[in-house]
């Protein structure tokens, strides 16, 4: 009987010891060589190990019954694959960089703090940068080639439009240029309105030259000077002064409505009335200016 309860108690003792042990397996690590389905919920106080068995093969993490969704390492060529899509309700950052082998939707706006470099073509919707460079090109509006495309600037209160219809560029504000302006064809200034005054300002917009439509002339806000000739297939017009540092050479005649005042004339020796004058021709007999009519010598005056 006392050899009974004693093997019993040695039992009792054994049962109790490898209970500790299979505790402390548990609390401790435990490896699973297997599949481990739990239906409730699982929570751990210290981590996880999927594939810890093997460190150079993939490793998965399944979800639902069908185990049709999972999470994966791929161990070549290093890194995590999902096999549906990712909604992450907050913020996701990365030290190195999101890179993407497809389309990239944001539904949202975009803040760059860097550039924004594109190596092929890439088409972009209503888009803000604050700083974008390219060693290619840049391409705005390449989805259609009838519509108008625009480029803003600022906070969108100013753009520079492509107007499909007119098939030209229109600025919302003015142009200022530091440099060369060229063009192979032509600039028009006020093409928009075929009844206003236009205006080609010069330096800090203190000289201009204006095209006054009512007129029908042209405006210089100060002198002008030609180092070449200057011709009017009309006539030349001043209502003021006109002075001429050189000679002056007619080839028709000279009309005035008023008089000519010469304050010196000069003419050659031997004019008289006894020569074969030619109409037009003068001479100053006694300080009296005579010229030959066609006809008659008259007095000029």
């Amino acid at each position: 009987m006392k050899m009974i309860k004693k093997k019993q108690y040695i039992n009792i003792v054994i049962s109790v010891l490898v209970s500790v042990l299979l505790v402390s397996s548990i609390v401790w690590a435990t490896s699973i060589g297997t599949n481990l389905n739990i239906s409730g919920t699982a929570s751990s106080t210290g981590s996880i190990t999927v594939g810890a068995g093997n460190a150079a093969d993939d490793d998965y993490l399944y979800f639902d019954g069908a185990n049709s969704e999972y999470l994966m390492w791929d161990d070549a060529p290093g890194e995590f694959d999902l096999t549906d899509d990712l909604n992450i309700t907050g913020y996701a950052s990365t030290t190195v960089g999101l890179y993407s082998q497809g389309v990239l939707h944001i539904g949202g706006n975009t803040t760059l703090d860097g550039f924004l470099t594109v190596l092929q073509v890439t088409s972009l919707g209503a888009s803000t940068f604050t700083t974008a460079s390219t060693t290619s090109y840049l391409s705005i509006g390449g989805g259609a080639n009838n519509d108008d495309d625009f480029l803003y600037f600022d906070t969108r209160e100013e753009n520079l439009t492509w107007d499909d219809s007119l098939t030209k560029f229109i600025l919302s504000d003015d142009l200022q240029i530091t440099g060369t302006a060229s063009t192979t064809s032509f600039i028009n200034v006020g093409g928009d309105d075929n009844s206003d005054n236009d205006i080609l300002y010069f330096d800090t917009r203190m000289e201009s030259l204006i095209w006054n439509n009512g007129t029908s002339l042209f405006d210089l806000s100060d002198d002008l000077s030609i180092t070449g000739y200057a011709t009017t297939s009309a006539g030349f017009n001043t209502q003021s002064n006109l002075h001429v540092g050189g000679n002056i050479t007619f080839d028709g005649m000279t009309t005035s409505t008023n008089y000519i005042y010469l304050p010196m004339v000069h003419f050659e020796q031997g004019a008289t009335t006894s020569t074969n004058p030619n109409q037009g021709e003068c001479f100053m007999p006694n300080n009296d200016l005579k010229c030959w009519d066609g006809a008659a010598w008259q007095y000029a005056w």
